[in-house]
Parts: C-alpha cells; structure tokens; sequence
C-alpha cells in the first residue's frame, strides 16, 4: 500500500471528504452554491515524477454547471510545486535563499489563472500516522521571485499564521477552513503571485486544494473563491 510518509493514502479520503462539505456548506451561507465531486477528490494517486507525492483532480460546480477543476494534493516535508518550465536553468537563480537548490521550489508561470486559491483540509503528523489529522490547520510557503535580483523570496503563507498553526498541531486546538489566494489582483489593480511555486516547510503532511479561474471565466465564475470565503495573504515587501 502506497503511504505519504508513513500515512497510508486511504486515510486521506474521510478528511478530504469532512472538509469539502465544510467548503460547500461555506459557500451555501454565503449566498452561492459550488458543488465538489467528492467521490473523485478523495481518490489520491501517487504520481510518479512529481514533486508532490500525490494528488486528486476533480470538478468544482457553480450554479450547477461544471466549469472549473480543483487539484488535491498530499504535501510531504519538503514537496513542492515548482518546475523548469517557466525559469529554464537553476543557474538562471542566484540565491535560493533558505530553500532547497532544486527544480520543486523554482515559481512556474500563473498565467492561466486569473485567480487561484488554496484551500486548507488537514495536516497529519507523521509520528502519529494512526491518529486523527488536524483539520483544516495548513500552513504552506508561496515562494516567488524577484525577477531584477534573480533571486528567490517567501512572498506569503497559505493557511493559518505560525502560532494558531502550531497550536492546532501541537495541542489540537481548532482552527476554521481558511481559503488563501495564490495568485490574482490586489485592489490597486497589480497582479501578484504570478509566476510563484508552493512549498511545504513543516515537518508535517498537509493535505490542501487548488481552484484557478481561468481568464476566460474570471466573469461568471469568479465568484466561486469569494463564496467560498478567499482572502489576500499579507504580501512581502
């Protein structure tokens, strides 16, 4: 049985499920319904290249019509979501700062996204692989790059802030679902998050979505991340 560093996938299943309810419930008091294909969310597969151990991709409904897709991903220590496609050369970097020298944590385009956002569902200590995940605390690294100083920065964090997230992990305090846009617009107009890569700098599996609205549906399905609640995360200077 395959396992995300000692938590065997099934057990990622029932929390995935938990939590996307949660989302849809979210968006129904917020005036709007989006609908998960969950059957097909809570299915996890190893994919084999990956930086990222596994994932799951499924449908988001909004209105009733199926126009967006959500990617679930199982986060190890370490995993990432970056690539050389958009930065062609690691030499094209200078300074890594505290990330690993790797292909992982190098930003990858976001033009294909209007606005895209990350959604928490748990966080599992591997020590304690048998026992409950803590829900909803998530707590991932939104790396981008300074383009004139060839070098990479931690432009954000996804999730909770460090305190309420070592908290829901060390004493099992309860934290709320909390959704983090990973790229779009600030009020003033400025694109950020774009390109960036998501990194996993805890010692724990977290497990989280990803919805992006393409350009072309920013104006009838935009409103899919406002009801399920997305907030700007507090950006580097």
């Amino acid at each position: 049985m395959h396992t995300v560093h000692d938590v065997a996938l099934p057990r990622f299943a029932d929390p995935i499920e938990a939590a996307l309810l949660r989302y849809q419930e979210i968006a129904q008091s917020n005036g709007g319904e989006v609908k998960f294909d969950i059957s097909n969310a809570t299915r996890l597969e190893v994919i084999e290249g990956k930086p990222n151990y596994a994932r799951s991709e499924t449908l988001v409904s909004y209105g009733g019509e199926q126009a967006l897709k959500m990617f679930i991903i199982a986060f190890r220590p370490g995993d990432g979501t970056g690539d050389l496609n958009t930065v062609h050369s690691m030499d094209d970097i200078l300074s890594y700062s505290n990330y690993p020298r790797l292909p992982k944590v190098v930003p990858r385009s976001k033009a294909a996204a209007h606005t895209e956002g990350h959604l928490t569902v748990a966080s599992f200590i591997p020590e304690q692989a048998n026992e409950d995940p803590r829900m909803y605390a998530g707590r991932l690294d939104l790396i981008g790059l300074r383009v004139d100083e060839k070098r990479l920065i931690k432009l954000a964090v996804l999730g909770q802030g460090l305190r309420e997230y070592e908290n829901a992990v060390l004493f099992g305090d309860p934290v709320e679902p909390t959704v983090t846009a990973t790229a779009g617009y600030l009020p003033n107009g400025s694109r950020f998050g774009d390109p960036h890569a998501v990194y996993n700098a805890t010692p724990e599996v977290q497990v989280g979505g990803f919805i992006a609205v393409p350009p072309e549906l920013a104006a009838t399905h935009g409103r899919v991340l406002d009801l399920l609640g997305i907030r700007t995360p507090e950006l580097a200077a």
